[in-house]
């Protein structure tokens, strides 16, 4: 693991100074390759392969391959099934790949999940609103902006998916 991951350092350091950077297809190869090493390797340990698998995913994800991307997620939050944040990243791939039910799917399992994450579960619920609305589930919509509400209950945006008006600001 060690030595494939100073050697992806060293790429990544090398690439950002270099007055002439490698092409991109080449560079992406290489750090693909690094990555695999580190993930074959036998001392790797479950925290490093968690951040790794995010690194690779997003990495895939900048170079539109949507499919590895989605794998690597996939197995991250195998993993680690208590990270809400590698969830959110999976239901905003699947809703820029034009999966809404997939995203979807993804959002009320995190949501099922109930982990503590407060910014990225307003996030999601944020999401799963938008998605309830423009797949047009008015049910679900007002069912999760009421849960959302009661969770935040400041929160303008919930509020606006509930039905209720925020109070118009006072003028001196």
């Amino acid at each position: 693991y060690e030595p494939s991951y100073l050697a992806l350092h060293a790429l990544v350091y090398t690439q950002y100074t270099a007055e002439k950077p490698m092409p991109v297809t080449a560079y992406n190869r290489k750090v693909k390759d690094f990555v695999e090493k580190m993930l074959k390797s036998k001392d790797i340990k479950p925290d490093q392969k968690i951040v790794v698998l995010g690194f690779l995913a997003g990495a895939e994800e900048k170079v539109s391959k949507i499919y590895t991307a989605r794998t690597m997620l996939q197995r991250s939050i195998n993993l680690n099934p208590n990270d809400l944040k590698v969830r959110l990243q999976l239901g905003e791939l699947e809703e820029s790949a034009g999966q809404f039910r997939d995203a979807q799917k993804v959002y009320e399992s995190a949501l099922a999940a109930k982990l503590m994450d407060q910014p990225t579960e307003k996030k999601i619920y944020a999401n799963l609103l938008r998605l309830y609305a423009l797949l047009g589930e008015t049910q679900k919509l007002a069912q999760t902006a009421k849960q959302a509400l009661a969770l935040y209950p400041n929160e303008v945006y919930f509020k606006n998916m509930a039905g209720q008006r925020a109070p118009a600001g006072k003028q001196k």
